[in-house]
């Protein structure tokens, strides 16, 4: 996975060095995201100030990320964790202690079927999220058992939060009204320092083209820029100072520089009020471009997890990174008598990563500098206060099993494990008959066949045939496969069975990561009902 590295910060009631664009180079990597020094206590007496953080794609990291890596410089391999609950906590408990009026948002892709609900709940609350709202993938992940559709799932978990979850654009077919799910709203309106911040969250537009019907069964989704209008001026009434947009969608404002630099995309240092700079032909740049003038004045988006901190047509655009790793950052100020947003103040900063530590060279956490000893490091810190590393917890020792022992002890039937897979905890899945010759039809197909063991497709007489312990597949009865969480989540064939209520996981359980040879090879891509075949090349 790729990991992308970068920090920046910014906070309230001071004032902050703002570095430019000189360190836009391909070596010599040095605090090119990070302030870890104190800042100054400058405090303009005239003004409001308000430092807004947000997250994006967290996905339920709520564990830290340990990325490993090659140190070219040392010949050695090296890894660095970022992220996790403790450690985000420690970066805004900082950053509230800085600055007087903050906001913490969250603009979508906030679950994972690895991370249990409450747990997800817990991280939102202990933080004290002001908002949170819904992504994309939330509308496709893997519901626990109990859960029978998608929206039965998301009701339950606003009215189990205590942290807001504002869906504006999101309505019930049966009432044509918009959704009254206990603990959801269709907007939030919130005094910060005497400022009132108007928060709207908006599901994409093209929510119908990447979810399925089941997902979204009883639910409408609004034109993004039909419910803003009406949501945003109906703030605005209300008194609202400043007007807040989420919704997880992305825009691209780096690649054109990273281009004409000759840079990683992760080096390039942005050009905040550079308006050419930016991709405005997918749906986040036509909404943006289509705006009112002063009518929204951030927009949180997500997606992509590459960072935006750009203008457009006056309207600040931000997202970060994923799993936790960093979130996005910018200072707003205000007429302390008249409360009015005053916009060319407007501060707007890197990315802040989430490091447990930095690399002694470059006071960050970047490793992707061949430059750098990524040996020595130092702790890390923020506005000078360093981050304290969390306890090592010692694991629960994971078993490791071959297919043979899988079947004799957990009771499956049939297991799949890909060649150099099977790292992740092994689980269950129950399929009847009938299902099972489908998912090994199709696996034969599409060049599966050489995971499944023992293996299934037996070869007689040119006839092939799918048969178990010598036994042909009953359509009803229930059998047990058993497989890797990576290779179930990560196996196309797999999808249509993501919400199988029948999914048991073996938290302490994974294969043996070694590969077999017991499967039929073949040219052969036809159907497995018995029909008799021309011979293929090789038979085993």
């Amino acid at each position: 996975m790729k990991i992308i590295i970068l920090l920046a910060l910014l906070i309230g009631g001071c004032s902050f060095k703002n570095k430019g664009l000189n360190n836009q180079v391909s070596e010599g990597h040095k605090e090119l995201y990070t302030y870890p020094e104190a800042p100054s206590t400058e405090k303009p007496e005239e003004f409001i100030r308000l430092s807004l953080a947000s997250f994006n794609d967290l996905e339920a990291q709520i564990q830290p990320l340990e990325i490993k890596f090659k140190d070219k410089k040392n010949k050695e391999e090296e890894s660095i964790k970022i992220g996790g609950k403790e450690v985000i906590s420690q970066y805004i408990n900082i950053l509230r202690a800085n600055s007087k009026n903050t906001l913490l948002l969250d603009s979508g892709d906030i679950f994972s079927p690895s991370t249990p609900t409450s747990d997800i709940i817990n991280f939102y609350e202990d933080l004290k999220f002001d908002a949170i709202t819904l992504g994309m993938s939330d509308f496709n992940i893997k519901l626990p058992a109990e859960f029978k559709n998608t929206p039965d799932y998301l009701k339950h978990f606003a009215a189990a939060t205590k942290t807001p979850l504002i869906l504006s654009n999101l309505y019930d077919l049966r009432t044509a009204r918009h959704i009254e799910w206990p603990g959801s709203k269709p907007y939030v309106l919130k005094t910060v320092g005497d400022v009132k911040i108007g928060i709207i969250a908006l599901i994409p537009d093209d929510i119908v083209g990447k979810t399925t019907v089941d997902n979204r069964l009883g639910l409408f989704v609004e034109n993004m820029l039909q419910s803003t209008l009406r949501q945003a001026r109906l703030l605005k009434s209300l008194g609202a100072n400043m007007v807040i947009v989420m919704t997880h969608q992305n825009l691209n404002c780096g690649l054109n520089i990273a281009r004409q630099k000759n840079l990683p995309l992760e080096k390039v240092n942005f050009e905040p009020r550079n308006s050419e700079i930016c991709d405005l032909t997918n749906v986040l740049g036509e909404f943006v471009n289509r705006l009112p003038p002063n009518l929204v004045d951030v927009v949180i988006g997500g997606r992509s997890e590459q960072k935006v901190a750009n203008f457009v047509n006056d309207t600040l655009v931000m997202s970060g990174f994923a799993k936790g790793v960093s979130f996005n950052l910018a200072d707003f100020y205000f007429n302390k008598k008249t409360k009015e947003l005053i916009p060319q103040k407007t501060q707007v900063f890197q990315p802040v990563m989430t490091c447990h530590e930095f690399f002694k060279e470059t006071n960050d956490c970047y490793y992707k500098d061949d430059s750098v000893n990524h040996a020595q490091r130092v702790p890390a810190k923020f506005f000078d206060v360093e981050i304290t590393l969390p306890k090592q917890e010692v694991a629960p020792k994971t078993t490791q099993i071959d297919y043979f022992k899988a079947i004799n002890e957990l009771g499956f039937h049939l297991v799949f494990h890909p060649k150099k897979r099977g790292v992740t905890k092994l689980a269950k899945l129950e399929l009847r008959g009938s299902e099972l010759v489908k998912l090994l039809e199709e696996g034969f197909n599409t060049n599966h066949k050489a995971s499944w063991h023992p293996n299934p497709y037996q070869y007689h007489q040119n006839v092939l045939t799918l048969n178990l312990a010598g036994e042909k597949i009953q359509p009803e009865k229930s059998y047990w496969i058993g497989i890797d969480l990576e290779s179930f989540y990560n196996t196309p064939i797999f999808s249509y069975y993501t919400k199988n209520q029948n999914f048991i996981t073996f938290a302490h359980k994974s294969w043996n990561d070694y590969s077999y040879d017991d499967a039929v090879s073949t040219k052969l891509s036809s159907n497995l009902s018995g029909t008799k075949l021309p011979a293929p090349d090789t038979q085993e």
